[in-house]
């Protein structure tokens, strides 16, 4: 997992996360 966090792909799959979240569970605000 070290090499992950090390790269963009970290930043990559965070996004990915949150819009995964955002499509599923669109934000209250």
């Amino acid at each position: 997992r070290k090499k992950i966090e090390k790269g963009p792909i970290r930043i990559a799959t965070v996004r990915g996360l949150g819009y995964c979240l955002e499509k599923i569970i669109p934000p209250a605000t």
